[in-house]
């Protein structure tokens, strides 16, 4: 995770009015959810982004880590939103999706790794509409270039594995099959495995 892909999402807050209001009401609070692993890096750079640009002591961050489970993400996200939360930050467009639907008013910036108008966490790019806004990296979509990258650094290469979760909407519609259909364009065998949580891999 970038640094400037947090300063964004902070961009974000700031566009919608949020920040400059801090000063005048209570602490907010906002809650994070994200799966952990290289997530925590995203974590980092929003707390270091909110430390320079919001009021200190106005921001309450409560955080909690999946561990890539769905029902985990889905309780979660509706406790906060039953606490009283002001915002909900989700990592991953799993993350995202799973709270999007786990909740009905709670606003939500996202950083997603694929296009979030295909899954629905938006309206379109130009105009989020509902309550929800964010970035996005498009890190899936972009799964062709890559095999064809490692195609062109080993000219011989015959085998690929990938790893994906099946309980993943995003890893099986889209991080799946990009990668099955950038693998037979190159006459590349794909090797699939399945894990469930980042442990397994």
């Amino acid at each position: 995770m970038k640094r400037r892909t947090l300063f964004r999402v902070l961009g974000a807050f700031a566009a919608a009015g949020w920040i400059p209001a801090l000063a005048e009401q209570r602490p907010k609070v906002v809650a994070v959810l994200l799966q952990g692993g290289a997530y925590r890096v995203g974590l980092d750079g929003l707390r270091q982004g909110l430390e320079t640009d919001a009021p200190r002591d106005l921001i309450r961050l409560l955080v909690r880590e999946s561990g890539g489970d769905r029902d985990t993400i889905k309780k979660a996200a509706a406790a906060f939103e039953k606490g009283g939360a002001d915002l909900l930050v989700t990592f991953s467009t799993t993350v995202s999706i799973a709270a999007k639907e786990a909740t009905q008013r709670i606003p939500i910036v996202f950083v997603a790794g694929s296009d979030p108008v295909e899954y629905r966490l938006i309206q379109s790019i130009s105009h989020p509409g509902d309550r929800l806004t964010g970035v996005a990296s498009f890190r899936t979509e972009i799964t062709p270039k890559r095999f064809a990258l490692l195609k062109e650094m080993i000219p011989g290469l015959k085998r690929v594995m990938t790893f994906h979760n099946p309980s993943s909407p995003v890893s099986v519609v889209a991080g799946l099959d990009h990668a099955r259909k950038a693998a037979a364009a190159l006459g590349i065998d794909l090797l699939v495995r399945e894990v469930h949580a980042p442990a397994e891999v």
